[in-house]
């Protein structure tokens, strides 16, 4: 928290956060996004339906087949997020130091383009994340064990 704090207030002082600023905010995007991971709003998304014959993964599935998609399986899978039970925003940092997404990241439990999830990400994220260099301090929970 410290370090997104540090960038925002370097970058922004005590201007408003804008989408505009996100690109020169790499740590504060990669927090978010590793928040987002690991927070996942819906463990499934909403059915699909196939309107004609699909192949996946060597299977065929005639029209009208259901799909749901298990979004909490590929935010926790190690292969695409080693040590996927742990906060590491530094995953989302490319070797350049800028923030590159990850094809798998879902944040939002919607289809890619949707409107709903534009406006979540691109407008409702920035406002909060410069409240957390004005004045908010979370704190690290550690889980309790039974």
């Amino acid at each position: 928290q410290e370090r997104c704090r540090e960038e925002i207030l370097s970058l922004l002082g005590t201007s408003s956060c804008s989408v505009a600023d996100m690109v020169h905010l790499p740590y504060v995007q990669t927090t978010i996004s590793e928040v987002q991971r690991l927070s996942s709003l819906a463990q499934i998304t909403l059915p699909h339906r196939t309107t004609e014959v699909t192949t996946a993964e060597g299977f065929i599935f005639p029209p009208s087949s259901w799909f749901l998609v298990n979004i909490a399986s590929i935010m926790m899978d190690p292969e695409k997020f080693p040590e996927p039970e742990l906060f590491k925003p530094e995953r989302f940092l490319g070797t350049n130091g800028n923030y590159e997404k990850n094809e798998r990241l879902i944040p939002l439990v919607l289809a890619r383009g949707s409107a709903w999830g534009i406006a979540g990400e691109e407008r409702g994220v920035p406002v909060h994340s410069q409240s957390l260099a004005e004045d908010e301090v979370l704190a690290t929970c550690k889980p309790s064990r039974s």
